[in-house]
C-alpha cells in the first residue's frame, strides 16, 4: 500500500522567488568580485555559492515535482519517502517522531536508530554540513510545504510508523 502527498503551491512559487533572489544575488556579487578584485566578496562569493546551491538545487527539483504532479512524501509499508529532500526513512530506524513548530513552521523531528543509514543518502554538500555540525542540523520533513493540515499530516506519518514498525 503507498499513500501519497502532493505539494503546497505556496510552497512552491515562495521557494521558486527565492531561489531566482539568491541567483541574482551570486550574480552580483561574482561580478563585483572579479571585476573589483574585492577578496573578502571572494570568500562571501564561495560561502554564497554553497548556500544558493543547496537551496536552488532542492527548490527546482519540488518545482519540477510539483509542476509534473508528483507527490512531496510517500508512505509505504516500509518507510516513508520525502521527496522534498530526496531522502527515505525506513520504519525500523525511526526511534521517534516529534511534531514541532518553529516560526510558523511545523516539521516532523525523527530520532533514528542509525543516523548513518540517513547520512548515506545525502548529496556531498549535505554530507559535509552534517559532518561539521551534527547536533545543530535536525532529521525532519517540513510539514508546511505539503498540501493539507499540518497536524493531520503528522498524525498519519505516526500512524503508519506505528503500524510498520518492526
Amino acid at each position: 500500500m503507498t499513500e501519497k502527498v502532493k505539494y503546497n503551491f505556496f510552497y512552491i512559487i515562495q521557494n521558486f522567488v527565492f531561489a531566482i533572489f539568491a541567483i541574482l544575488f551570486f550574480i552580483v556579487v561574482f561580478y563585483e568580485t572579479v571585476f573589483n578584485s574585492n577578496y573578502i566578496g571572494f570568500v562571501l562569493m564561495l560561502i554564497l555559492w554553497f548556500i544558493a546551491y543547496l537551496f536552488t538545487a532542492n527548490s527546482l527539483r519540488n518545482t519540477y515535482r510539483y509542476i509534473s504532479n508528483l507527490p512531496a512524501i510517500e508512505f509505504t509499508e516500509f518507510s516513508l519517502i520525502d521527496h522534498q529532500q530526496n531522502v527515505i526513512y525506513h520504519w525500523n530506524n525511526i526511534q521517534k517522531i516529534e511534531l514541532i513548530t518553529r516560526k510558523n513552521t511545523t516539521f516532523a523531528v525523527f530520532k533514528l536508530k542509525n543516523i548513518k543509514e540517513y547520512i548515506d543518502q545525502l548529496n556531498n554538500t549535505e554530507k559535509i554540513l552534517f559532518k561539521i555540525f551534527p547536533d545543530v542540523i535536525p532529521i525532519q520533513v517540513n510539514l508546511t510545504y505539503i498540501k493539507g493540515n499540518n497536524k493531520n499530516i503528522f498524525n498519519s506519518i505516526n500512524s503508519h510508523f506505528s503500524k510498520y514498525r518492526s
